[in-house]
């Protein structure tokens, strides 16, 4: 008797119907908002993480590729590395004079009658390479092989820098004392593109050059090769981007369109006319407008300045050391919390080259081990934008300039340690996710880990609180260590967020376990 009438259930729909129903039709313009809200997100993520890919395989693969070179002539090896330095030297001005030594011999010719001291300083690098012209020549290496297929990649993609038999580089030295010359602006196209390899050369040869008081930065072969394939590889990699933002869609339109389209904003990527979708134009401007401090000789002066300072307050990095060292210690797992050789060899050790590096003894077996099982993964957390390529805030990396005997040590650490260090985190960590939240896909994991890792370590790359340039220079030149000082505040404010989260991830029964 006590029994009721059950009520009716509620029923939803979009729409105004039958009696009862609650209609959602309210609703759907916010929540239309925040699909949309959610997209450019996704977008602006993309953008964000192949930008720091593009940067990153630019400055890995080169290296790679002329480490092979290095190799060829032993200069990975203690014993035989002082005479590799010099044969890298002479490799280049036997190649740039054509393989010939009547050539060569006549370019020395013109260096001893060059019109300035410095560059009749250079003439014992031509005497050396005439003295062991027969064997350098006769020195199997890859050094050729590796410039013609990078030669051949620009022009697959549509970039045709000319092609010279047996070319290399020359890039000089615009200002031979060396402090002043920050105060100058770089060899750049528009965008901050290098483009100083397109240009007509000035001179034929070097030995035309140094007659003529121009002085190169550096003979050295390699150095050069690597140089000129990562400027290359940085053009091809920047076409193959604004590719993909047509690809890429937000509200259903193209990021952008490559002809001019109402509605559509037109702007300078890498020195190309791009037309940018309104939705995301700003934040597209924001990644590739030019750093205004940059524009000025009184800007570049002050970044100069502030450099300085914070170089000669640096001197030798031991903080940096011992930091990088803890941070590879908490980031990895089992053996690859110590050292750094495992995740450096993962990027500066081509597949060709594993049984060679054992076999000189410059890697272990293990490490080679490494090496070739993570290589593949690396790939995919280069593609989802590691910052493993060089150090952000490496800020005595031309302390020598102004302050001798400092290149050797800070070279190692952030060249070497700091990014052996990152890619062993890296790599761990990857695994770690992919343990904890099976749910992601490797893709989702790769990006996870990566911005997790850039922040520990505190090469933050573009994923920075300023986006824009001109901020990131202002605070430059305000914090001794800028991406260092923002990392560390973003991993705080990450540790507080999980804390925070914790008592509901307990409640939901979502707590991971740990790897």
């Amino acid at each position: 008797m006590f029994a009721q009438k059950p009520k009716a259930a509620t029923k939803f729909s979009k729409t105004k119907g039958e009696a009862g129903a609650v209609s959602l039709q309210p609703l759907e313009p916010a929540a239309k908002a925040i699909r949309e809200s959610i997209e450019r997100q996704r977008v602006k993520d993309t953008l964000l993480a192949k930008e720091g890919a593009v940067e990153n395989f630019a400055g890995v693969y080169p290296k790679e590729r002329m480490n092979m070179v290095r190799r060829d002539f032993g200069m990975f090896d203690k014993a035989t590395r002082p005479r590799a330095i010099k044969d890298l030297e002479a490799l280049s001005l036997i190649e740039d004079h054509g393989l010939d030594k009547n050539a060569l011999r006549a370019g020395r010719q013109k260096v001893a009658t060059s019109k300035t001291a410095a560059g009749r300083a250079l003439l014992p690098k031509w005497d050396y390479a005439l003295n062991n012209f027969d064997r350098i020549r006769n020195t199997p290496n890859r050094f050729r092989d590796e410039m013609d297929r990078q030669l051949a990649l620009e022009k697959h993609n549509g970039i045709d820098a000319g092609y010279r038999s047996n070319y290399v580089s020359h890039l000089f030295d615009d200002d031979p004392k060396g402090f002043f010359g920050w105060f100058t602006p770089t060899s750049h196209g528009a965008g901050g593109t290098a483009r100083w390899f397109t240009k007509q050369r000035s001179y034929p040869t070097l030995a035309d050059a140094v007659h003529d008081g121009v002085i190169p930065k550096t003979l050295n072969a390699a150095d050069l090769g690597e140089l000129r394939m990562r400027a290359g590889q940085r053009l091809v990699l920047r076409k193959s981007y604004r590719q993909l933002m047509q690809k890429l869609t937000v509200n259903g339109k193209p990021v952008a369109v490559d002809k001019p389209t109402h509605g559509y904003e037109t702007m300078k990527l890498h020195g190309v006319d791009v037309h940018v979708n309104p939705e995301v134009a700003d934040f597209v401007a924001m990644l590739f407008e030019p750093s205004a401090i940059r524009r000025t000789a009184l800007g570049r002066g002050a970044l100069t300045v502030a450099g300085v300072q914070k170089q000669l307050q640096l001197g030798f990095d031991t903080f940096h050391a011992a930091r990088l060292a803890s941070y590879g210690f908490g980031a990895g797992k089992g053996a690859t919390r110590f050292g750094y050789k495992k995740g450096l060899g993962v990027l500066e050790l081509a597949p060709e080259d594993y049984a060679k590096a054992i076999q000189s003894g410059e890697y272990s077996p293990a490490e080679v081990k490494y090496a070739r099982e993570n290589r593949p993964l690396m790939m995919e957390l280069l593609a989802q934008g590691a910052n493993v390529a060089k150090w952000q805030d490496n800020l005595v990396g031309d302390l020598h300039r102004v302050l001798p005997g400092t290149r050797t040590i800070n070279s190692f650490i952030f060249d070497s340690l700091g990014r052996g260090a990152l890619t062993q985190g890296l790599i761990e960590n990857y695994r770690r996710i992919l343990s904890r939240f099976p749910e992601l896909s490797r893709q989702q994991a790769a990006r996870k880990a990566v911005i997790e890792m850039n922040e520990n370590f505190g090469n933050l790359g573009r994923r920075t609180i300023f986006k824009h340039k001109t901020f990131q220079d202002t605070a430059q030149m305000i914090f001794l260590a800028r991406q260092w000082v923002e990392s560390q505040i973003k991993s705080e404010a990450r540790a507080y967020g999980q804390m925070a989260a914790y008592p509901y991830n307990v409640a939901e029964g979502f707590v991971r376990g740990r790897a």
